[in-house]
């Protein structure tokens, strides 16, 4: 049973009453950090993108940046990740149409074969990946909805 006591005792500093099932629940410090945490990452992810106009992802060290580095291990796993990182040669500068920032590499003396494009939709905080080795592709998109590609 929930007791103000008992809250108080677990550390909840906001209390939110949800009747799901009949059921109380109360919004723990650890879900708040959790929410903030993520508007937060979003936030800086298009900050980052909104400053990097036309700029190379290899001068402002983009895939180092914690912001997007941590979604994008997220998205498609940390293999996929680093070989991205390993092979990100080739690049293209940062832009902004059709409502999504964009940005694209590939391998040296293997674009075409071996290729990666990063869109980023500030609007619905959507990071896509386009993700091609040795021709096989694989599309990656935390949310549904339009990459720059799909446009």
């Amino acid at each position: 049973m929930i007791t103000i006591k008992n809250l108080i005792l677990a550390g909840v500093t906001c209390l939110c009453i949800s009747t799901v099932g009949g059921y109380a629940e109360a919004a723990t410090p650890r879900a708040y950090k959790s929410s903030h945490k993520a508007q937060s990452s979003a936030q800086s992810l298009k900050s980052m993108f909104k400053n990097a106009i036309g700029k190379y992802p290899f001068d402002i060290k983009m895939l180092d940046k914690p912001a997007l580095k941590s979604r994008l291990i997220k998205l498609m796993g940390k293999s996929r990740y680093n070989y991205m990182y390993k092979n990100f040669d080739v690049q293209t500068p940062i832009e902004f149409n059709a409502w999504n920032y964009h940005t694209s590499a590939c391998q040296a003396h293997n674009c075409g074969s071996t290729e990666f494009e990063i869109s980023y939709n500030p609007k619905s905080d959507n990071l896509c990946v386009r993700y091609r080795v040795d021709g096989k592709e694989s599309i990656f998109k935390e949310k549904t909805g339009n990459a720059i590609w799909d446009y």
